[in-house]
């Protein structure tokens, strides 16, 4: 193993053997070649329609080319700063490759903002369809809050950011079929929705 040496540096190393009534020699060209850093940028949430630029850090003492991947919904793939205006959530890939050959790659999470799809309501009956009540793209509005009261206004279910969607029960114990009512906020979008919510077995 060879390391240590600067980048961009040549080094020739030589060597003979001898043996065998016979002497054998060879000489090897060795050079440092850098590797570019890439960081294509942080996770972004975008609305619909929304253009946004791609803000990359890239670090390489030598001239190179970048390709983004794929290409779609992107102004110009061939440029570092190139701009998305993203129809669907998409993870999009930066490869940058130096002057001397040399390749590295990160990527970055586009996602597009999505309506909330609030069931109005669920069979909680263990059969495996339509178990859970599953609150399409909840997982886009961080910091959000669900609660769930009886129609006699006792609070049975309260949640934060929704991570594992609700199978119907209080206090472990399934509840009883019927209309309940849910409020949900997510203060970050300043966002508040409520409605009925029924369960049938």
């Amino acid at each position: 193993t060879i390391s240590g040496i600067p980048i961009g540096l040549e080094v020739q190393l030589k060597w003979s053997v001898t043996g065998c009534s016979q002497k054998v020699s060879d000489t090897l060209k060795l050079k440092s070649l850098e590797m570019p850093l890439v960081d294509a940028g942080k996770d972004v949430l975008v609305n619909l329609g929304e253009s946004i630029a791609m803000a990359p850090v890239v670090r390489v003492n030598s001239a190179y080319i970048v390709n983004w991947f794929p290409s779609i919904d992107l102004s110009n793939p061939k440029s570092l700063y190139t701009s998305v205006s993203p129809s669907q959530s998409r993870w999009y890939y930066l490869t940058v490759t130096s002057e001397s050959g040399c390749s590295a790659m990160d990527s970055i999470f586009i996602d597009v903002m999505s309506d909330l799809v609030i069931p109005n309501a669920f069979t909680p009956n263990g059969d495996g369809v339509n178990d859970l009540w599953n609150i399409e793209n909840i997982h886009q509005y961080k910091n959000s809050k669900i609660l769930v009261y009886s129609r006699f206004g006792e609070l049975v279910y309260i949640s934060s950011n929704y991570s594992k969607a609700w199978d119907g029960s209080y206090n472990g114990r399934a509840l009883p079929p019927g209309i309940y009512f849910y409020i949900l906020t997510c203060e970050d979008f300043k966002l508040k929705k409520s409605g009925s919510l029924t369960i049938i077995y």
